[in-house]
């Protein structure tokens, strides 16, 4: 678990993306996994103290229930201390993103992919 050593203290990016890949590693046995990207202010390299960890994470399963589906994710990352806001996409969603869309410009143009795990 991350903690932080104050209340000021903004956590170093290099520590998100160790703690969110540990996550993301055991999160592939339970669920196919095709991608997931930091995005937000840790993304761009400017987090603030408090600053949550946005992730997009797309997954061939997803698509049902997009509440539960993002519930699974939120207590999937609890355990890391980290204040993580999951956002779900459907292999399609991901696949049609287009220029002016929120997927496209915050996630897969300005976000970091930290795994890609099956071909899309």
């Amino acid at each position: 678990m991350v903690k932080r050593k104050n209340k000021r203290e903004v956590i170093p990016t290099e520590t998100i993306i160790k703690k969110l890949t540990e996550v993301i590693n055991n999160l592939g046995n339970k669920i196919p996994i095709d991608r997931v990207y930091l995005f937000g202010s840790y993304a761009k390299g400017i987090p603030k103290p408090y600053s949550d960890v946005d992730i997009a994470v797309v997954s061939p399963v997803f698509g049902k229930d997009y509440i539960n589906e993002t519930v699974f994710l939120m207590e999937e990352f609890a355990d890391t201390g980290l204040i993580v806001e999951p956002h779900v996409f459907t292999r399609d969603e991901y696949n049609q993103a287009i220029e002016g869309t929120f997927l496209y410009n915050e996630v897969i143009q300005k976000g970091m992919l930290l795994t890609q795990t099956t071909g899309i």
